[in-house]
């Protein structure tokens, strides 16, 4: 009996013994991810707290705590904000009994993509069973972390989800424009673009060219009562030039745009101008050229501009 009570007591000893060993005095938890987008990007899906509506679970999605109080309850883990970093937010979190200070930080990786860690320490209890309890509130918390990194690098990457609009590089395949300029001393109409593409295509034809994609239109103000306009169509020739209608050689260059596609009106169109710049000013894009609409719904036949489909380019370096 005495033999049995001593290797109670030694095996007692030992398992005492891994728990400090195993558990140490300091329990640290971190999340790590890579986001294929830069780090502006990845700012505006955490700055601003209502945009943490777009990218949590359902079950995290109260609008009242995430506006009002800065906080969103998942998997029975309470999120407090407690301020904004430089690169990140510095959150207090709740489980059970279990508080822990953690941040979520981020970094340039590599050219359009950054690096995030979301990371937190506490100091363990001396209370063997105590401790034990910390180390499994610590795992779930891990967990809960693991899961609100992914979707947030998930939607991050995914431009529409920061821009509104499927934002994207790409190539502009037409070799030759046959183009004309006006300078207007209000915002030209509908049927006046339409009246100046039909001229184009009349002069293409005449000159036995074969238009091949959807007519361009550029505008831009030149001051508070002038417009710059330019309409053109692709050819797939040269095409002599006059006094009135002039060649565009398009030099190719993989990637050299930025494009989306709009669904909508003038307002929308408009906007899109608008987050095609920032995307642009995000990746550090210049624009060596003037940007235009490829008007690929005949704008003439569809009075409803909710239908209309339009392709902007923004060429950039």
């Amino acid at each position: 009996m005495k033999n049995f009570f001593l290797a109670i007591s030694i095996l007692f000893i030992i398992g005492l013994g891994l728990i400090y060993l195993l558990i140490p005095g300091e329990i640290k938890i971190s999340s790590v991810g890579i986001a294929g987008c830069t780090e502006k990007e990845f700012g505006k899906c955490i700055n601003n707290n209502a945009r943490w509506l777009d990218w949590l679970p359902d079950s995290a999605k109260n609008k009242t705590s995430v506006i009002s109080t800065k906080s969103f309850t998942y998997n029975n883990c309470t999120y407090h904000l407690t301020e904004p970093l430089l690169n990140g937010l510095s959150f207090i979190t709740e489980y059970e009994n279990f508080s822990i200070k953690n941040a979520l930080e981020y970094g340039t990786y590599k050219k359009d993509s950054i690096s995030i860690i979301w990371s937190g320490s506490f100091k363990a209890s001396n209370n063997p069973v105590t401790r034990i309890k910390q180390y499994l509130q610590a795992v779930h918390f891990k967990k809960t972390t693991d899961i609100l990194l992914g979707r947030l690098t998930s939607f991050a990457l995914i431009p529409k989800n920061i821009y509104g609009f499927n934002i994207h590089k790409t190539s502009f395949e037409n070799k030759f424009l046959i183009a004309t300029k006006l300078q207007l001393n209000h915002y030209p109409s509908t049927n006046e673009i339409y009246g100046w593409i039909d001229e184009l295509r009349a002069y293409n034809k005449e000159k036995n060219g074969i238009e091949i994609d959807h007519p361009m239109f550029h505008v831009s103000m030149l001051d508070s009562l002038h417009y710059n306009v330019m309409i053109a169509i692709a050819t797939n020739k040269e095409i002599e030039q006059n006094k009135k209608y002039f060649l565009v050689r398009m030099a190719h260059m993989d990637g050299s745009f930025v494009s989306a596609d709009v669904y909508g009106g003038p307002a929308s169109i408009k906007k899109a101008h608008e987050e095609i710049e920032n995307f642009m000013t995000d990746h550090r894009f210049s624009p060596p050229g003037i940007p235009f609409e490829v008007l690929i719904t005949d704008r003439r036949n569809v009075s409803d501009t909710t239908k209309w489909v339009t392709t902007i380019y923004h060429p950039s370096t």
